[in-house]
C-alpha cells in the first residue's frame, strides 16, 4: 500500500510533529527496529511535502508560508540507542550541530 497523498492521511505523523515543533528543543521516538524508525521517518517526510502543498493553495505567493511547512524547521535524525532506533525530531539548532556527522568549520 502507498503513502497517502492527504496529510489527513498521516496523524500518526502529523501528530509527532505538531509536538516536536511545540517542545523545546524537539521530541524523539523509540523504535525496535531501523525499518520501523525509517518508515516512521518517510511519513514524517511526506506529511512535510503535503503541508507544503496544502499551504500553496491556501496562502498568496508574497507570504512566507506559501509552499512552505511550520514542520521545515525540524532535523529528522535516525540513531541507534542500544538494541533500538530512536528517531529525533529536533529544531534546538545547537544540538543539531553537535550531531551533525561531518566536520564544520568557519571559512
Amino acid at each position: 500500500m502507498g503513502q497517502s497523498t492527504s496529510v489527513s492521511g498521516l496523524p500518526d505523523a502529523r501528530a509527532f510533529l505538531d509536538r516536536a515543533v511545540a517542545a523545546e528543543k524537539g521530541s524523539s521516538a523509540t523504535f525496535e527496529t531501523k525499518a520501523a524508525a525509517t518508515t516512521f521517518r518517510f511519513r514524517c517526510y511526506t506529511c512535510r511535502d503535503r503541508e507544503r502543498k496544502k499551504n500553496v493553495k491556501i496562502y498568496p505567493e508574497d507570504s512566507p508560508m506559501y509552499g512552505a511547512s511550520i514542520y521545515d524547521t525540524l532535523m529528522l535524525v535516525i540513531r541507534p540507542v542500544g538494541e533500538k532506533w530512536e528517531f529525533i525530531a529536533v529544531h534546538d539548532e545547537d544540538w543539531a550541530l553537535e550531531n551533525v556527522s561531518a566536520e564544520i568549520k568557519d571559512l
